[in-house]
């Protein structure tokens, strides 16, 4: 099929090869090569050519509704600041937070000193228990460190009431007691913290007639200690009154109780029970055999099993008062318990206040 040139214009149109086709009968204006003579035919397709032209019609805008319209203020920029209002609202909360924060510092900050006197405490309690346990005669450098030990002692007799006690003060300066040692050098420290919490007192017999129990004497020992641990700054060989005076500083109450005594007349003579142990008075010789047993086994716990009980108190002020601070320790020492006194022999009496008492320690085995 010969195609001719065309123009067209109005919709656009595309040419089938043959009349048939969903293109039939559809209207097609037909111009001349010059394109000056122009027809429309129906169902003509001969000397066509096809063109595209979209032609848009034209319109105007026209105006919204006043209800959808946009006022031209909500496109500006704001330019306001805060109202008073505001301000005072945030600065009321910033007040508020301000003032928690504020309460909650000093809390935070007794904490921390109280978790920082523990740790000091906890160190010299290794120190001091580890001295009474070995029953240490070499530890000389503690008489920098304890200010003085005080030790009051009462008398129980067997029959009648308790004397008045005595107070007996040791001191690395001065003694207030005739015949009595300083705490220097480390030696007497131990020997004084580790008195017995009771001794007692046997009368001597004549010859042929057994020691008669007169009674027992109880000791309170208390001594004032500055931290052995801790800041330097006020450490020996630190010797300015003012710095010892604001160094930390507590206070220990020193116990040692024996395992019994086997006096029932003694406070703590009930260690262990009296029928486990009385085995003379039973015929049976079963019975006889394990209480026996008992006795022995008693009599060695009785001979070198004693309680150590160090009780914290701090701080301990200038003028005596204490703080809030308190801690026990307890423990156990493997040996026997003997008085003795390293400066003079004559004072390794039990019934004389400046006897020193020291821990013999002992391994023990299991017997084969």
């Amino acid at each position: 099929m010969r195609m001719k040139n065309f123009k067209s214009s109005g919709v656009a149109q595309t040419s089938p090869d043959s009349e048939s086709g969903p293109y039939r009968g559809f209207p097609i204006r037909r111009c001349n090569q010059a394109g000056t003579a122009c027809r429309l035919e129906v169902g003509d397709t001969a000397g066509w050519k096809p063109a595209l032209r979209v032609t848009a019609p034209p319109f105007t805008l026209r105006p919204l509704p006043s209800a959808l319209r946009i006022p031209h203020s909500a496109f500006r920029t704001s330019r306001g600041g805060f109202t008073m209002i505001e301000i005072a609202i945030s600065l009321a909360i910033i007040a508020f937070a301000l003032v928690a924060i504020i309460g909650i510092l000093p809390f935070g900050m007794g904490v921390q000193r109280e978790n920082r006197e523990e740790t000091i405490i906890n160190q010299d309690t290794s120190i001091l228990l580890d001295a009474i346990r070995n029953g240490d005669q070499g530890l000389d450098d503690l008489a920098n460190y304890v200010l003085g030990i005080t030790n009051t002692q009462t008398w129980y007799p067997a029959a009648g009431r308790p004397t008045a006690p005595n107070i007996y003060k040791y001191t690395s300066f001065a003694n207030f007691y005739s015949g009595k040692p300083t705490i220097n050098p480390g030696a007497v420290i131990v020997g004084l913290l580790s008195t017995p919490k009771y001794v007692p007192w046997y009368q001597s017999g004549k010859q042929g007639v057994p020691s008669r129990f007169e009674g027992f004497f109880s000791n309170h020992v208390v001594a004032t200690i500055r931290s052995m641990s801790g800041s330097a700054s006020d450490k020996p060989p630190q010797n300015n009154p003012s710095v010892a005076d604001m160094a930390f500083t507590y206070r220990l109450i020193c116990e040692v109780v024996p395992y019994g005594s086997g006096n029932p007349q003694v406070p703590y003579s009930s260690a262990w029970a009296p029928d486990w142990t009385n085995y003379t008075v039973y015929p049976n010789a079963s019975d006889r055999l394990w209480r026996s047993n008992y006795f022995r086994y008693a009599q060695n716990l009785q001979a070198d099993l004693n309680e150590v009980r160090l009780l914290f108190r701090w701080p301990a002020s200038p003028n005596g008062a204490l703080g809030s601070g308190r801690q026990a320790v307890r423990a156990v020492t493997a040996g026997p318990l003997l008085p003795l006194n390293p400066t003079d022999p004559t004072f390794s009496n039990p019934g004389n206040p400046s006897t020193l008492y020291f821990v013999q320690p002992k391994t023990f085995v299991r017997a084969q």
